[in-house]
């Protein structure tokens, strides 16, 4: 399992750091021609304007 925080999928547009709802999909592999596995995650809900910018580059991540 691998965890993730919407705030991880944040994006500049218009002049602003957002997450977007919608679905994102997150792909593992050797290389970006050699997909291995696949998993497309919804967020749902109003867009999410980080008012203080991005805080959050990196997270740990146990993966099982």
């Amino acid at each position: 399992m691998i965890s993730s925080f919407p705030e991880q999928l944040v994006q500049f547009k218009k002049n602003q750091w957002i997450v977007e709802n919608g679905e994102y999909e997150f792909k593992i592999g050797a290389s970006s021609t050699d997909i291995r596995l696949s998993a497309t995650v919804r967020l749902r809900g109003n867009d999410l304007v980080l008012n203080k910018g991005r805080s959050i580059f990196f997270s740990l991540n146990n993966a099982e």
